[in-house]
């Protein structure tokens, strides 16, 4: 970040939220000092001190501001651009989902696996949210009001360098707190989330996941929809070529500040985990071990799209086999499914590609996964007609 870029940044910062960055990181105002500014102090850092300017039409208010984050990257010895992001967003827990392979090192990827890694941490915070509502080790509806009310305050922020990082801001306030519990949902969802995978994680690496998913009521926070939004984040082998596989997920968290909210230590909840790629099946057998062992011979109709074709041509001269579907549930989320199909079905869904956005209806048995769902036998699979088309 170049310093004309660095200055615009903090030409935006909200000056009492930088105070309070500032303050739940260990440093106290000195009541000494009047005026247009405020001067702290931090006992860990005696011969330091911070001046922040209150008015943000002063003149010298962006370089005031400047320093200020210059300073404190210094001191936290991170780059300014992440000190001055983290300052933008001051009274928000920041959740940073970076993605490490060979692929992201130019600090891109596939778009197929940015759209795979914004969604699954989209459900990884929704499941989470729903876990501190009501701790179930499955959520068959996640569509709580307050869960969703949370998710519709979070912003996507901009992508860093460093890798392939995607960027989520959970505004701490975005629930009002209850009597019993002032602590501002947001961070019970933020804790939730990163002492839930880093225990999934220990558990992994130290052989003792069976163990861990026995005593599955000793952990609240994991539930096998969050299994599932962690293995979404990692491409499937079947659909990336060996070399653009990511090598770890790697998540991380900026607590918000605010004085009255003291940040988790690190026993409470890490700030960083890792999860690696090899650890992915570990997590899908998690997942399907905490899912209900539902009746996966019972049949239901469900509306998708067709999103890929994989059939071959027969020796009749007909094309049939397999296809991609994404699935609307009735929870709102969609599905990705793969099914089977003869030749008169597979002509159908050929019709379905060629037009787009077009719907299909297909009535089968479905057998969930957590990367792909399993349809079939298909009983009937027909092209949906216009008037019937889902809407959006």
């Amino acid at each position: 970040m170049g310093r004309d870029d660095a200055r615009v940044v903090a030409r935006g910062l909200t000056p009492i939220t930088v105070r309070d960055y500032a303050m739940t990181r260990g440093w106290a105002t000195d009541d000494r000092a009047k005026g247009r500014f405020w001067l702290l102090s931090n006992p860990s850092y005696p011969l330091r001190q911070l001046l922040i300017p209150k008015y943000t039409h002063d003149p010298g208010f962006e370089d005031g501001m400047l320093e200020v984050a210059t300073r404190l990257a210094d001191i936290e010895q991170r780059p300014l651009a992440l000190v001055l992001s983290d300052l933008s967003a001051a009274d928000a827990d920041v959740l940073r989902v970076r993605i490490a392979g060979r692929a992201a090192e130019g600090g891109e990827v596939s778009l197929a696996a940015d759209v795979a890694l914004r969604d699954g941490a989209r459900r990884a915070l929704l499941a989470s949210a729903c876990s501190v509502l009501n701790p179930l080790p499955y959520h068959p509806r996640m569509s709580r009001g307050t869960a969703e009310t949370l998710l519709a305050a979070c912003r996507a922020g901009q992508t860093e360098i460093g890798s392939y990082v995607v960027r989520v801001i959970c505004p701490l306030h975005a629930v009002e707190p209850t009597l019993l519990d002032p602590v501002p949902f947001t961070r019970r969802v933020t804790i939730s989330l990163m002492r839930s995978v880093a225990e999934l994680v220990a558990s992994i690496e130290a052989g003792t996941i069976d163990g861990y998913i026995d005593a599955i009521a000793d952990h609240p926070g994991m539930s096998a929809n969050l299994c599932e939004a962690l293995v979404q984040m990692q491409p499937a082998p079947d659909e990336q070529a060996p070399e653009r596989i990511h090598e770890e997920v790697e998540l991380a968290t900026t607590w918000g500040a605010d004085p009255r909210v003291p940040p988790p230590t690190e026993e409470e909840a890490p700030s960083r985990v890792f999860v690696k790629a090899e650890y992915s099946r570990e997590i899908e057998r998690a997942a399907q071990r905490l899912r209900p062992k539902g009746d996966a011979s019972r049949v239901d109709g469900y509306v998708g799209t067709v999103e890929r074709l994989d059939g071959t041509i027969g020796a009749d001269g007909r094309r049939s086999g397999e296809v991609r579907l994404s699935l609307l549930l009735p929870d709102g989320e969609s599905q990705r499914a793969r099914a089977t199909l003869g030749p008169d079905h597979y002509a159908v869904a050929v019709a379905a590609h060629e037009r787009g956005r077009a719907y299909v209806f297909v009535y089968a048995a479905l057998q969930r996964g957590s990367r792909i769902a399993q349809l079939g036998p298909v009983q009937h699979f027909a092209l949906l007609p216009p008037a019937s088309q889902p809407p959006g």
